[in-house]
């Protein structure tokens, strides 16, 4: 083989190998997109459970007031251990 035919083969085997890493290179980055969505989609609905409950949990703590002061019951708080 020449010096030319070398430099020829090199370079095209130089070629292919860059053209599979940029290949590989693209699919890692969309992967990563992808998986960087997929956790902000869980962290919003995550947010949002969170949120629903706190709701849940004010609702409950007004019925329960209601409650307690038409029948004399304790305080949630001191029936449920909580202070917040």
């Amino acid at each position: 083989m020449t010096t030319e035919e070398e430099r020829r083969e090199r370079f095209e085997e130089t070629d292919r190998t860059l053209t599979e890493l940029n290949r590989k290179f693209a699919e890692l980055k969309a992967d990563t997109a992808s998986t960087a969505q997929r956790q902000r989609e869980q962290i919003d609905r995550g947010r949002k459970m969170l949120d629903e409950a706190r709701e849940d949990t004010k609702r409950t703590r007004r019925l329960w007031a209601r409650l307690a002061a038409k029948h004399g019951w304790p305080d949630y708080e001191d029936v449920n251990g909580d202070s917040a």
